[in-house]
């Protein structure tokens, strides 16, 4: 669990707001918020509630008491899966991402700084105008649009400057991107996708996403062959440790063993096919075999 340092200083990055904002709203020095958030001191107990509200939490949850986190959210994923397994995006009475939004909304009250959920929340919405603005499904006044948008953008950007999970990050990126291209946004869209990892085809197929939205079919067409080519050495490399594991464990049967290496062998003949040519290929030095 979190300090109330950890807590107060995650939540007032949250909120956007600088320790100097903090305590002239408080009515401390910026030292004393600096000494809160270093776990060095706690503020006054007159103090806590003014905190509480400025950072819009409860005076439990900036405490770190009277919540359980992991009970609550059990009990949200167990909603959200009724929802998912009886209602419908596609219509506009009981729409399913908008039930589930105000699901994870409410769980959002009471944990704001659950980055997870919040891009569960982005994402709820993100799917609700896609429905609308792609799919065509139904029809909503545009200012309702824009508010939506607004909000999911909000809390996409809020996850994407917080959070330090890396593999949450690239998903609220990714959304943001999706999101961003809803109303044609490229070059913004193209500048989130920059920051997305050059590794395992992650920027390639958001970049793939960006051309196919531009009407760019010949960099959609690049970028598609970038990211399959990336994602197939990287599924080889992975057979291959997994065969070679099995193979080292004594316990391992002989004929696990052998479905281990024939699945490399197959997929690695597709790897050859698709992007390699079999004359460029390492021999092993020792054994004289082609990959």
């Amino acid at each position: 669990m979190n300090s109330f340092g950890q807590r107060l200083k995650a939540l007032r990055k949250e909120a956007g707001v600088s320790q100097s904002f903090v305590a002239d709203h408080i009515g401390v020095s910026t030292q004393s918020v600096s000494n809160w958030e270093c776990d060095n001191t706690m503020p006054d107990i007159s103090q806590i509630v003014p905190l509480a509200a400025l950072l819009s939490v409860s005076t439990d949850y900036l405490l770190g008491v009277g919540t359980n986190e992991y009970a609550d959210k059990g009990e949200l994923e167990n909603k959200v899966k009724e929802v998912w397994a009886t209602y419908s995006v596609n219509s506009t009475e009981n729409n399913a991402d908008l039930i589930v939004y105000e699901l994870y909304k409410k769980y959002l009250n009471k944990y704001p700084l659950d980055y997870a959920v919040k891009v569960k929340c982005a994402f709820a919405i993100q799917d609700y105008l896609h429905v609308v603005r792609v799919r065509k499904k139904f029809d909503i006044p545009e200012e309702r649009f824009d508010e939506f948008w607004l909000e999911c953008d909000r809390m996409l950007r809020s996850v994407c400057d917080n959070c330090t999970l890396p593999e949450v990050q690239i998903d609220a990126e990714n959304h943001l991107i999706d999101l961003l291209l809803l109303k044609k946004m490229f070059e913004q869209a193209g500048a989130v996708a920059m920051k997305l990892p050059d590794l395992c085809g992650i920027r390639d197929k958001a970049l793939c996403r960006i051309a196919q939205a531009k009407g760019d079919s010949a960099t959609a067409c690049e970028k598609a062959e970038s990211t399959s080519k990336h994602l197939m050495f990287d599924y080889a490399m992975s057979l291959f440790h997994r065969a070679k594991t099995l193979s080292d464990h004594p316990k391992t049967s002989k004929e696990t063993v052998l479905q281990a290496w024939n699945d490399l062998t197959s997929a690695s003949k597709d790897l050859v096919r698709l992007y390699a040519d079999p004359a460029d290929l390492v021999v092993n030095g020792f054994e004289k075999n082609s990959y």
